[in-house]
């Protein structure tokens, strides 16, 4: 199970969301993209796979061995220097999100939140997470696709959990929930897997508290 019951246990250790039409009535997703090649399917969270397509690089750290939750905490001090209010928020998100998740085998219904994005030929996207807009009776906020979590590396399982953490955030605080796709939000969470963001740090002016959407 690629280290699950482990992931999730360093997550909750840690001390310290994209819409459809109307009001999220099918909540809101993270998408996975399946490329054929010769040495088998690649997976790459959607945002991940549009790294590069944005002119970003890799941040050097995601290139090492290292477990997700250890790789998120990292990218979360890095937005802290600048943002200690936001990431506070985020971190109590990710507390919540330890309890609120749940693993499932089979396929998730697609939320159709994506709007634009591009895919080479061979590649196709697949349903990884749902944010569904109420809590379930036994308190499940988030369904996470167990077959398709298992088939990523630690940075694109830490990419996944901080897209539905900065998603939820906005559904919160957010005094117009109509956005309807997650473009600008993908990009947001590729900058902050990346190089480019040790030196554009200072040119992002994050509000405080909520989700920056581009103005």
């Amino acid at each position: 199970m690629k280290c699950l019951v482990t992931f999730i246990l360093l997550l909750s250790g840690f001390n310290s969301w994209a819409g459809g039409e109307g009001v999220f009535d099918r909540g809101n997703g993270g998408d996975v993209v399946i490329c054929n090649s010769e040495e088998g399917p690649r997976y790459q969270l959607l945002d991940m796979y549009e790294l590069k397509q944005r002119g970003f690089s890799l941040w050097s750290y995601a290139t090492m061995e290292t477990s997700a939750s250890e790789l998120l905490n990292q990218v979360l001090n890095r937005l802290s220097r600048r943002h200690p209010q936001f990431v506070r928020e985020l971190r109590y998100e990710l507390f919540l999100f330890t309890s609120e998740v749940k693993f499932i085998s089979g396929r998730l219904p697609n939320v159709q939140d994506e709007g634009h994005y591009v895919l080479e030929e061979g590649c196709y996207l697949e349903q990884l997470a749902v944010q569904w807009t109420e809590k379930s009776s036994f308190g499940r906020r988030y369904d996470i696709s167990l077959d398709l979590w298992d088939k990523l590396d630690a940075k694109n399982q830490a990419a996944l959990i901080l897209h539905e953490l900065v998603y939820r955030l906005v559904i919160k605080k957010s005094k117009h929930p109509g956005v309807k796709t997650s473009v600008e939000f993908r990009t947001y969470v590729a900058l902050f897997f990346s190089e480019e963001y040790e030196w554009a740090e200072s040119e992002i002016d994050l509000p405080p508290t909520i989700w920056p959407i581009p103005r």
